[in-house]
């Protein structure tokens, strides 16, 4: 069993911690975009340990058009 290790920057730049902010796009059928906003999701995470991070889950409110 490989030991855990807190979250880091790789060497492909994968991070292992939610990001500081989030796009979030509203699009029609044609792709056009209807709405669209930046938010710091606020999330939690789900799984794995407070060590070894794990999978996290996050809420954005995205206005209707």
């Amino acid at each position: 069993m490989t030991p855990c290790r807190p979250p880091v920057a790789t060497s492909c730049g994968v991070v292992r911690t939610l990001p500081a902010s989030v796009a979030v796009r509203v699009l029609d059928r044609d792709g056009t975009e209807l709405s669209r906003v930046e938010a710091g999701p606020d999330g939690v995470r789900v799984g794995g340990t407070e060590e070894c991070s794990g999978p996290h889950e996050a809420t954005v409110t995205v206005p209707a058009p």
